[in-house]
Order: structure tokens, then sequence, then C-alpha cells
């Protein structure tokens, strides 16, 4: 089953993106709802699906910002 995770990019560091994570849904219809700034993101994953390694940085390949700056 595909879900749709919404996250909010909270600042940037030498380290990566510190983001919130903000929900999770069924379709990605439901998930653009609630992306209403340009600091919000979708991104799928697979339910039951094992993604990485643990302490380890990656991307998410899939993810994008609905809404331009």
């Amino acid at each position: 089953m595909e879900l749709f995770v919404v996250g909010f990019n909270l600042s940037y560091t030498g380290n990566g993106t510190v983001w919130s994570f903000e929900g999770v849904f069924d379709s990605e219809e439901k998930a653009l709802v609630f992306c209403t700034t340009s600091q919000h993101w979708v991104g799928s994953i697979m339910l039951n699906e094992f993604v990485g390694g643990i302490n380890e940085d990656r991307e998410w390949p899939n993810a994008y910002f609905p809404i331009e700056e």
C-alpha cells in the first residue's frame, strides 16, 4: 500500500534539513490539501517496506514541494 507523508521544512543546517512530520495519508490528493506553504512537501512510501539503515542520511527520491516559492 502506498502512503503519502507531508513534511514541513523548519531550517537548513550544515548537516541537512530539519523538518517536522505533519501527517500521513492514503492518497496524494488528501496529502496535498495540507500543503499550504512553499515549505511543505509530499513524499510517498510503501507500507511495511524497509527503506534504509539506522542513522543514515538519504534522499527521498520522489518527494516534492507542490507550492513553488
